[in-house]
């Protein structure tokens, strides 16, 4: 069994991989926010905490701007993996967004 720091070291990692995602899904919207229609939906990252993740969800742009109102929030492939104290706040078929505490 892990111990207590392994755990806290394990969780900060995948924090930062979670922030990886995020940062690279703000890219995109910044690059096509100009040009493609608020209600298309476009391929976002699955922001998990799968370092390995390749996933897309699919949001529009008025979706992906609603879910980042709150800070916490993050869209991941309904099934991948959360965090310990993480929980779904909307599961709209293949994209669950997920709070974090």
């Amino acid at each position: 069994m892990p111990g207590r720091w392994q755990r806290v070291y394990a969780e900060r990692t995948q924090r930062a991989n979670q922030d990886v995602f995020r940062r690279a899904n703000e890219r995109l919207l910044a690059a096509v926010r100009d040009v493609i229609d608020d209600a298309r939906p476009i391929p976002f990252l699955c922001e998990c905490l799968d370092p390995d993740c390749r996933s897309t969800v699919e949001l529009s742009i008025e979706q992906f701007r609603d879910m980042r109102e709150v800070d916490n929030r993050y869209a991941i492939v309904t099934g991948h993996p959360t965090m310990n104290g993480e929980r779904p706040v909307e599961v709209d078929g293949d994209v669950t967004i997920v709070q974090k505490p």
